[in-house]
Order: C-alpha cells, then structure tokens, then sequence
C-alpha cells in the first residue's frame, strides 16, 4: 500500500508542476515522502484552487481543509 501510495503520490507532483505555474509554489513539499501529514496539509492548503481531480481521498483526507 505504501509503495503505491508513492507511485500516486509521484504522479501527483507532477500534475500539480503542470497546474500550479507560480514562482512561489514549492514542489519541495511533495518530495517529503517520510510525513504525509505535512503532504496532506500542503495540498489542503490548495483547496482554493481547482484541484478536484488531485483527490484528497489518496491521503484519506475527505475533509477538504485541515
């Protein structure tokens, strides 16, 4: 499970390169594999933008927020 969460994870981080053209935005985040919960907060934290099709659910976080 771990491991695929990784492949998805990798996937991820690329669709939000491509979406996410922003001097300010730090990919670096989605590197850190070892928290997810960091992972997790990151990617809530973009909820203002359209990232329907990034799925929260991948972390288990249905919430949408913190």
């Amino acid at each position: 499970m771990k491991s695929k969460i990784l492949i998805l994870l990798s996937n991820l981080k690329k669709q939000l390169a491509l979406l996410f053209r922003l001097k300010n935005l730090n990919i670096i985040y989605f590197d850190n594999y070892q928290n997810l919960n960091i992972f997790k907060i990151k990617i809530s934290n973009f909820s203002k933008f359209n990232t329907n099709n990034l799925s929260y659910d991948i972390l288990n976080d249905n919430r949408g927020g913190r």
